[in-house]
């Protein structure tokens, strides 16, 4: 569950919110251990899945398990030597896209609650464009603050538009993004909101695509 600021996850807030859910999780657990066992199954593979591993940690199936905890990728000792690209990684639409440098910055935020931080950066700097995107609810298609700023909800094509004109691109590291503007050639600004983009954030900014940081401070975009 996110913070009451909605900006990052809350801790104290979720594990709250899953304690009241234990019961329903232990009914999970008991289907998927019965499921493993009446499936004749040999192995079970689980991609880090919380619930199959706690169904393990309580219920001790028979079947052996491999866990694959691609979140952790980075932390293995030969994280550098034996990555490798696989095509294809981005939709077909990106890849017709032809980038242009414009003279807006593009953005998106996961947890709308990080626009307090766009409009405050935007009170200084009025000069600069910026258009962002967000899944705000009882929100307008564009939301326009002004002449330099708008916020839109979340459309692919039009995402994918303002990504390919845009002069860099701020976000808060979904893998899919970070990829496009990476391909697209777009300067980065990461602002990770939970662990997943943790992993995206550092692993882009290794690869010199970017800078990392707690807000939306658009100031080291653009010295970046």
């Amino acid at each position: 569950l996110p913070t009451p600021a909605n900006k990052r996850a809350s801790l104290a807030r979720s594990v709250a919110y899953n304690l009241t859910r234990l019961p329903v999780y232990l009914k999970s657990m008991h289907y998927i251990h019965r499921r493993i066992e009446e499936s004749g199954a040999e192995l079970v593979i689980n991609f880090y899945e919380l619930l199959t591993g706690m169904t393990y940690l309580f219920f001790r199936p028979s079947v052996p398990q491999i866990s694959v905890g691609h979140q952790y990728l980075f932390l293995h000792r030969d994280f550098e030597a034996y990555v490798r690209v696989v095509p294809p990684l981005l939709r077909r639409e990106v890849l017709s896209c032809e980038g242009t440098e414009g003279d807006y910055l593009h953005g998106y935020m996961v947890n709308s609650g990080f626009g307090e931080n766009i409009l405050h950066w935007h009170s200084a700097h009025p000069e600069i464009p910026l258009h962002f995107f967000w899944d705000k609810q009882d929100e307008a298609e564009v939301c326009r603050v002004d002449d330099t700023l708008s916020f839109h909800q979340l459309d692919d094509v039009k995402f994918l538009r303002y990504m390919a004109g845009c002069k860099a691109y701020a976000t808060t590291a979904g893998f899919e993004s970070v990829c496009e503007a990476m391909y697209l050639g777009k300067p980065l600004l990461m602002v990770p909101a939970h662990i997943e983009q943790d992993c995206n954030a550092y692993d882009a900014f290794r690869s010199g695509a970017g800078v990392i940081s707690e807000e939306f401070d658009l100031e080291r975009l653009l010295d970046f």
